[in-house]
């Protein structure tokens, strides 16, 4: 019984013990709630006491955005899209036969489009170089009208301005030209440099067309014959082609219209809606264009190749017709039996095979030549897909094409000398060794799979031996002659195929949806947005601020010690000191009360006058600041003073000097009998000042406060 009686007092005290931590944990988390909606509490009455500022930080920002609106530019979001559509198959599909098994060569074909890939060209900088010359983008024409800022395309502004490409291919800064027009002369300004600017040229009251002569270049100014822009001052900005189309680049965004989607999307945020839609739709048949001089210049590569090829295998086919013609002359032969046709289909097999790979090494050659005896220096390669070229080698060959078609739209403006020009050069060298090194191991290989074959056929015309040897013969000239003309038939085709792809005008790109600007300058809305943001922000900084301070100025600044509840806000109010004597008298016991007064105003004689206006008798006693007068609070004399007014159910108001520290009144014998009340100023006293003063005798003695306010 006592084993058991100690085992249950230890689980009532274990048990005990987790309600005790239970009840101070969920006391924490009441504390910590009851200080965060004190933290609310002092955060909304600190934004109402700054609500003059809230108001004038809204009236001056909204006003400084209202006028940066009237002055800028308008901003028009331009869309369109486009679809990327597989390439069609060209390959004839009804043909049979020897037209079936080489329906693997496919020279120049584009394969299976990649919308990546196309999302890429799109973004090229070469599209974008072509976009900016063809609409003149590198001279931006702009006017003010009142305040605001316009911009004009080219064929909308009153002049244009022209100077020779090589200066704008070459520029590298920024010309300014101020142009006004009065009475059919113009006033001429050029500058250059974008934020400090240098004066180069000036011409006044000249007439259009007018040629402006500087040591930079020559620029010829012409009329365009607008009207209504008579005493306005029209800028023209002029910037190189490739700053123009770098920052078309970045201006662009083309975007997959989805995951699974084959479509693009293209936007653009631009100051003129005309303009803006010119140059989505000019990118997207730039586009175009592109993609179709690449699929006529891959058509030619492949017309050549297949009339080469083709010439040489009529020639190969006529003397094969003549040997049949030869040898059933001289043997007298009319019908040959079909006795042997089952082995000469095992045998056809193996010649087919050999025949495909020996047109492949046919190719493998024909490339090699090229490169060896430096034909094909400004020529591009023909393609041939399907054979067993190595990735690195037929990676090689494209980046041949590729940096050939590159030289040939370089050295349409380029010059010999041009470090471009050279690059490319150095690269083509290169690539001519690397290919004819991997031609060489194809060839190779090609032979050895082809002596292979030939001995598995040799074979197999061992058994055709038995024949008698006019139908052997016979036969062997009927088989190469099927060869010839089924591949004779196979280039035909193909050959027709390359005519309709060459002046074929289908692309990859099926624009079907033209640029168009969605609504009006929507920018607008984004700056308002944002200025009611920032006007909102702005106070809201100055009062986190304030509050970071921690300046008493309302009661729910002492959400510490539960000094709320025991503060009054006094003013020049009588009902105010009522509120104070109310609170004071709480604590009928403690008829000492201990004053402090920090700052502000002294309220003894009021309250002196409230207490005895409820007909409590109450007197005051000031100690002076010097240390020896504040000894004076703990003597036996003053204490029997105080005693006395206690007994008699009197106050006692006892003023301390500014200089105390409470910590002294611990040592106080009647501070069991004493209230302590505390006076300040509104706004002149900190929390962590006022929560370190009072920390001694907070556990001691209520604390009563008095914070004065102005009405």
């Amino acid at each position: 019984m006592h084993a058991s009686a100690r085992h249950v007092m230890r689980r009532s005290s274990a048990h005990m013990g987790v309600r005790s931590a239970q009840g101070t944990k969920h006391q924490f988390f009441m504390e910590k709630i009851k200080n965060n909606e004190l933290d609310l509490r002092r955060f909304f009455s600190t934004v109402k006491d700054n609500r003059p500022v809230y108001i004038a930080s809204f009236i001056i920002i909204m006003a400084m955005a209202a006028v940066y609106c009237a002055v800028r530019m308008p901003q028009y979001n331009i869309h369109s899209a486009m679809l990327i559509e597989e390439p069609a198959n060209d390959i004839p599909q009804a043909s049979t036969g020897m037209t079936s098994l080489m329906r693997v060569f496919s020279i120049g074909s584009f394969g299976t489009s990649s919308v990546e890939n196309e999302k890429l060209l799109l973004s090229s900088y070469d599209l974008k170089l072509r976009v900016v010359k063809l609409l003149g983008l590198n001279c931006t024409y702009t006017y003010r009208s009142g305040l605001k800022r316009i911009m004009l395309a080219p064929d909308e502004a009153p002049v244009s301005v022209s100077a020779p490409q090589e200066l704008f291919d070459t520029l590298s800064y920024n010309f300014n030209l101020k142009v006004e027009l009065h009475d059919g002369k113009a006033d001429l300004s050029l500058s250059k440099g974008r934020f400090f600017k240098t004066n180069i040229a000036d011409a006044k009251n000249v007439a259009l067309p007018y040629t402006l002569e500087t040591p930079e270049g020559t620029f010829h100014i012409a009329a365009n014959g607008k009207t209504g822009f008579k005493g306005k001052k029209l800028n023209v900005a002029m910037s190189g082609y490739e700053n123009c189309a770098l920052d078309l680049d970045e201006t662009v965004d083309i975007e997959l219209a989805g995951r699974v989607s084959d479509a693009l999307g293209l936007e653009l945020v631009y100051p003129n809606k005309r303009l803006g839609i010119n140059i989505l739709n000019c990118i997207m048949a730039e586009y175009n264009n592109k993609r179709l001089r690449r699929k006529w210049d891959n058509a030619d590569l492949e017309i050549k190749f297949y009339d080469e090829r083709i010439a040489s295998l009529f020639n190969e086919l006529a003397t094969a017709e003549k040997e049949i013609e030869r040898f059933k002359r001289s043997h007298d032969l009319i019908a040959i039996e079909d006795e042997a046709s089952l082995l000469v289909e095992n045998e056809f097999a193996s010649r087919q095979e050999i025949a495909e790979l020996a047109t492949a090494r046919n190719y493998y050659e024909s490339v090699f030549d090229l490169l060896d005896n430096g034909s094909a220096d400004n020529t591009p390669l023909p393609v041939v897909s399907g054979l067993s070229i190595e990735n690195s080698a037929g990676s090689m060959i494209e980046r041949y094409n590729e940096n050939i078609l590159k030289r040939r739209e370089l050295t349409r403006s380029a010059k010999g000398e041009n470090r471009a020009l050279k690059s490319l050069d150095s690269q083509l060298t290169s690539l001519r060794e690397d290919i004819k090194a991997a031609m060489t191991e194809q060839i190779k290989a090609s032979d050895l799979i082809i002596s292979s074959h030939k001995k598995t056929s040799g074979a197999v015309a061992g058994r055709i031996k038995q024949l008698p040897s006019h139908e052997r013969e016979y036969i062997t000239l009927l088989r190469d002659q099927k060869l010839k003309n089924e591949l004779y038939t196979f280039l035909l085709e193909r050959r027709e195929n390359a005519v309709l792809n060459r002046y074929s005008s289908a692309t990859l790109g099926f624009v079907f949806q033209e640029a168009y600007c969605e609504g009006s300058d929507s920018h607008k809305i984004i700056i308002y947005s944002a200025a009611i943001l920032l006007a909102l922000l702005l106070p809201t900084i100055r009062v986190f601020y304030i509050m970071s301070r921690g300046r008493i100025k309302r009661p729910c600044d002492l959400n510490f010690y539960n000094l709320e509840e025991s503060t009054v806000s006094l003013s020049k109010q009588p009902a105010k000191i009522d509120n104070l004597r109310s609170l004071l008298r709480k604590s009928p016991s403690r008829n000492i009360i201990l004053y402090l007064n920090l700052d502000g105003g002294d309220i003894t004689d009021i309250l002196l006058q409230s207490l005895r206006n409820i007909g409590r008798h109450a007197e005051s006693f000031s100690l002076d600041n010097s240390p020896q007068q504040t000894d004076e609070l703990y003597t036996d004399t003053f204490e029997e003073k105080l005693k006395r007014l206690m007994e008699d159910g009197s106050y006692a108001i006892v003023e301390l000097p500014r200089h105390i520290n409470l910590v002294s009144l611990l040592d106080f014998s009647l501070a069991d009998s004493s209230q302590l009340l505390l006076s300040m100023e509104c706004g002149m006293q900190s929390r962590s000042y006022v929560r370190h003063l009072l920390s001694p005798v907070i556990e001691r003695m209520p604390v009563t406060i008095a914070l004065q306010v102005s009405d």
